[in-house]
């Protein structure tokens, strides 16, 4: 990913770069590698989530006698719903839902409204359900896997 001509247009517009990710002004101390680094944790915590839904649906779609397979892609869909659902409300708790970018711009309300501060709260709150929800899905598909599945 990172060639030498990735390498070199980044580090020749970095200043512009950091402007047009709102880190320049007010977030200067937010560095280009800080960023990276904060974006990389992200996707690698992401990955390791959706593995371990996948994984779990699979051992969901275990419990069914008959339609394995279908149980399996019906778990996922129920899964990854309710996790959306339940990071949807989070984040309009914490005011940084759908609603508060869309009114900002739209000029409804006399907020001041920051892009990396809302998009840095919804990194870290989308974190730290994606942390949780692996965490409980890791738990259900051990305890199916122990309890409920005959492996042996």
């Amino acid at each position: 990913v990172w060639t030498p001509f990735i390498s070199s247009v980044i580090t020749e517009n970095k200043q512009e770069l950091l402007e047009e990710l709102g880190l320049s002004g007010t977030y200067d101390m937010a560095s280009f590698r800080n960023v990276m680094i904060v974006y990389f944790l992200f996707n690698l915590i992401s990955c390791i989530s959706t593995v371990v839904m996948i994984y779990a649906s699979i051992t969901i779609g275990q419990l069914f006698s008959g339609h394995r397979v279908l149980g399996a892609v019906a778990a996922y869909f129920v899964i990854s719903t309710v996790i959306s659902l339940f990071l949807m409300i989070i984040m309009t708790v914490f005011g940084s839902g759908a609603f508060t970018f869309y009114y900002a711009n739209d000029g409804w309300t006399d907020v001041s409204f920051n892009i990396v501060d809302y998009l840095w709260m919804t990194i870290k709150i989308s974190m730290g359900v994606e942390i949780i929800s692996t965490i409980i899905l890791a738990g259900v598909m051990y305890y199916i896997m122990e309890k409920k599945i005959n492996l042996a």
